[in-house]
């Protein structure tokens, strides 16, 4: 049981699909409420682009084995470095990709370029592929806030992520580092809350377009990235 809840538990918290190496739907969460924040606090627009399958039944065995990969292949290929591409699996065979800076007139453009794609690495004519955009819409009120943060590993991509993104629609990006030193005389029961009272500081003053980041297992170290500060 605690092996299945800490394979739950990483599972919450992983950025890439063990199956298709793709970001995953768990990582397009939380990413689709930040970048809305961001782009409502920045002041760009966020398009979404949905792609599904019609009629996965109709493709060989080898083909849909195949897919996952050929859907990252094209997004590396022809999106650009700032647009995101999620596995989805609360359908069959569904893909998500967010488009920031883009809006909805400009997304036939990308629509079009990504269909090409797909259909010509999956080399059939039998497939009917769904690809529909929509704007990027606010999340949800009354979903909460995860108990721990996002690990290092979300927060090297991130800051390279959002450098691409700040270059090119040209806004501040700043960090700040938050680290505590535990005095050795300091009694085992403090030093036990002391990860949670950094968390719940930051928490505090943490607004819906900054993300923050445990550096290090122990919870004392946290990084936060600051969208649009100098």
């Amino acid at each position: 049981l605690g092996n299945a809840r800490r394979y739950d538990a990483a599972q919450a918290q992983s950025i890439l699909s063990t199956d298709s190496m793709l970001l995953s739907d768990a990582f397009y969460a939380r990413q689709a409420a930040f970048l809305a924040a961001l782009g409502k606090r920045i002041g760009f627009p966020i398009s979404i682009m949905r792609m599904s399958i019609e009629n996965p039944d109709d493709l060989t065995a080898e083909q849909r084995e195949a897919l996952p990969g050929l859907v990252r292949d094209a997004t590396v290929q022809v999106l650009r470095t700032t647009d995101l591409a999620f596995e989805f699996k609360s359908g069959n065979w569904q893909y998500v990709v967010v488009l920031p800076n883009t809006p909805m007139p400009q997304t036939g453009i990308v629509v079009d370029k990504f269909r090409s794609a797909v259909l010509k690495k999956l080399g059939s004519n039998a497939v009917r592929l769904s690809v529909e955009c929509e704007p990027l819409v606010e999340p949800r009120e009354g979903t909460g806030l995860a108990q721990t943060l996002p690990a290092v590993e979300e927060y090297a991509r991130q800051t390279q992520f959002l450098l691409a993104l700040a270059r090119r629609t040209r806004f501040a990006l700043s960090v700040v580092r938050l680290s505590v030193s535990v005095n050795v005389q300091l009694p085992p029961t403090l030093r036990m809350k002391l990860p949670g009272a950094l968390l719940a500081a930051v928490r505090e003053n943490l607004g819906d377009s900054e993300l923050a980041f445990n550096l290090e297992r122990s919870g004392l170290v946290i990084a936060v990235l600051l969208p649009g500060v100098d």
